[in-house]
């Protein structure tokens, strides 16, 4: 049987399969953490650009709405949209494979945009999320691409194209198609992530959830796509990742998504832990103007990836800026937290942030590199102009499996996310909804 064909197998058996109340309720974190997220960025600069794009299409025939508004267009461009508002923050959920990490959560907007349209329940949708989770999870652990040179987004676009074909009522013969035509077709470059990062790196990842649902559709209109995109001569394997393993699915099993970890601060996930122990740091320290030191022991991928080249320690984007560990650090202490204010009108070019920078540096631990990505360390330690040290470490962050959120935190990030564009009461009304969702007939509007 073909890669393809059992990934489509897995998700036909799974679509009824009962999912235990424990991961029922971690989807609907999830769903919560993922809305309060896009809620965050609906006036973001390329959220907007976005939704203008759309008005200029139109929508007839099958539509679901952009969330925080009244437009409606076709499924697959609000995937779009919606899913790179839930992303655009850096604030979204994450998982750490075992070759490389994936934003499962991306994804969910393109299977909420499909159930809307077709009027599932919240049970069906989140049936369907979890299969989804479980797929681009699977497929994180499966095999590295970004060595490469290749995004791992293409994962998302197939779990993506499984997710909408299940809440499309899809056969098995047709889900194999939708996957064929997403694997083959949404192929991304890793050069989105490297050097002063542009918008693209907030919006690669709401393209690949387009291009999934888009996929699901062409199949349910008799489309099909080419064979062997796992094993074929010129297939994912071959070409992408020849390290690729067997596959893992267990249609009685979804426990990837209670795996998934949730960010506390809107930033890369691979500095949570720095950050976290900074702040732990700025609240014994008065001024930030007595501190003469910073040094950071960290993990060969959170260094490698937000201190490793020269974009890092000069930020010109927003982009950069949260994928910049220096850049983090000096706000943390200048500002007290580490929020989604830190990254507007580009602070980078503060005074304050330009003298401060410098005082951060930041070296691999070998050994916290032999633990990733079980443990995302960090040590940070500061010293005073007065020869005062202050050091704080964390082995994993607030969010990690083993350090959840807490209900209260949730709902906070989401509460401070949503006032950002609408009033408290709906945001508390709303947010009511998301906790029910598992019993509700149809999919609440999200403020529209």
């Amino acid at each position: 049987m073909l890669s393809e064909e059992k990934i489509a197998e897995y998700a036909d058996s799974s679509r009824n399969a009962r999912k235990s109340s424990e991961t029922v309720e971690q989807a609907k974190q999830k769903v919560i953490d993922t809305i309060g997220c896009a809620l965050g960025a609906l006036d973001s600069t390329p959220v907007k650009l976005l939704k203008e794009m759309g008005n200029s299409f139109g929508s007839k025939g099958v539509s679901a709405h952009v969330w925080g508004t009244n437009q409606t267009m076709s499924p697959d461009n609000v995937s779009f949209v919606n899913s790179a508002a839930a992303r655009y923050l850096d604030y979204n959920d994450i998982y750490l494979g075992k070759y490389q990490a994936c934003h499962p959560s991306d994804n969910l907007p393109g299977a909420w945009a499909v159930a809307e349209s077709t009027g599932k329940s919240g049970q069906e949708f989140l049936n369907a999320l979890c299969v989804g989770y479980e797929i681009n999870c699977m497929l994180t652990d499966s095999g590295a691409l970004d060595d490469r040179g290749f995004d791992n987004l293409l994962y998302g676009a197939i779990s993506s194209s499984v997710m909408a074909s299940l809440l499309l009522d899809l056969p098995y013969e047709k889900i194999v198609e939708a996957i064929r035509i997403a694997g083959s077709s949404t192929i991304s470059l890793f050069q989105t992530r490297i050097g002063q990062l542009s918008m693209w790196k907030g919006l690669a990842a709401g393209y690949a959830c387009k291009s999934g649902v888009y996929s699901a559709y062409l199949a349910k209109h008799g489309i099909t796509g080419p064979k062997e995109i796992f094993e074929g001569k010129f297939g994912i394997i071959n070409v992408l990742s020849p390290d690729f393993s067997a596959f893992n699915l267990d249609s009685s099993v979804f426990t990837r998504i209670t795996q998934t970890r949730l960010k506390r601060y809107p930033a890369q996930y691979f500095m949570q832990t720095t950050i976290e122990a900074a702040l732990k740091i700025q609240e014994k320290i008065e001024d930030y103007r007595s501190i003469g030191s910073i040094e950071v022991e960290t993990f060969s991928r959170a260094i490698k990836t937000a201190a490793g080249d020269e974009s890092r320690w000069s930020p010109t984007t927003r982009e950069t800026a949260d994928h910049s560990l220096p850049y983090c650090i000096t706000m943390s202490f200048l500002n007290g937290n580490l929020t989604a204010e830190s990254f507007e009108h580009e602070q980078w070019n503060d005074k304050r942030v330009k003298e401060f920078l410098p005082k951060v540096k930041a070296t691999e631990n070998r050994d916290f590199s032999s633990n990733y990505p079980d443990l995302t360390q960090s040590t940070v330690k500061v010293s005073t102009k007065d020869e005062r040290i202050y050091s704080e470490h964390l082995d994993v962050p607030t969010g990690d499996p083993r350090r959840p959120f807490t209900k209260d935190v949730l709902e906070t990030k989401f509460m401070q996310l949503g006032r950002r564009f609408a009033g408290e009461d709906e945001i508390k009304g709303l947010l009511a909804k998301l906790w029910r969702l598992e019993k509700l007939e149809t999919l609440p509007g999200i403020l529209n």
